[in-house]
């Protein structure tokens, strides 16, 4: 195994509007259900579920499931050449808004983005459970979630941090909203409902 590849360290350009101008396909985006592009099953996708689950507000916690689905739904299409894995995209996803809980903020002056990446780091490391992630692919998703709010136009990302970065930017404005289908939305949308923060 590579984990340059299956953790998605590969080096792609950090402008989007570069990277998405380049090779694009004849034919628009299909479909992709939610059970397409399930949750994954392994014991570190589960425990990390459940961790964020009983933090996060259920606004936010559908928000990182949405990225996910969307984020999938992307590579298929755009970058099926991306060949990290659907576990590291999901714990990225998860993990990338731990640090906007009121606990993690008032615990530090940094911003959000690089005190989740450090919680993320030291939650997927944790040697109080069986299932850990490689220390590769814990960097991985700490990098991702500290650039997810970093949109250059210049230098290079991880293939990662910017479908991270498409996910989260098309949950959150629509923006590029010709990279995933309609009734892909919808289906999306159906399942983790867009609910207001209290």
């Amino acid at each position: 195994m590579d984990p340059i590849k299956e953790y998605g360290f590969t080096a792609v350009d950090s402008s989007a509007t570069k990277l998405l101008a380049t090779d694009a396909p004849s034919t628009g985006p299909v479909f992709t259900s939610v059970a397409e592009t399930p949750v994954p099953k392994t014991a570190l996708a589960q425990r990390i579920n459940d961790y964020v689950k009983s933090r996060l507000p259920l606004p936010v916690y559908n928000h990182s499931l949405r990225v996910y689905h969307y984020g999938l739904a992307i590579k298929r299409y755009r970058f099926p050449e991306w060949h990290f894995s659907d576990e590291t995209y999901f714990l990225s996803c998860l993990l990338h808004d731990i640090g906007t809980t009121d606990e993690n903020l008032q615990a530090t002056k940094l911003s959000f983005e690089f005190h989740g990446g450090l919680i993320a780091l030291d939650v997927l490391q944790s040697p109080t459970h069986t299932s850990v992630a490689p220390r590769e692919q814990a960097e991985g998703v700490a990098e991702a979630i500290i650039r997810h709010q970093d949109l250059c136009e210049k230098g290079k990302i991880t293939a990662v941090g910017q479908l991270l970065q498409l996910g989260t930017i098309f949950d959150n404005t629509g923006l590029y909203e010709d990279l995933v289908h309609e009734a892909t939305i919808a289906d999306v949308v159906k399942s983790y409902p867009r609910l207001r923060l209290e």
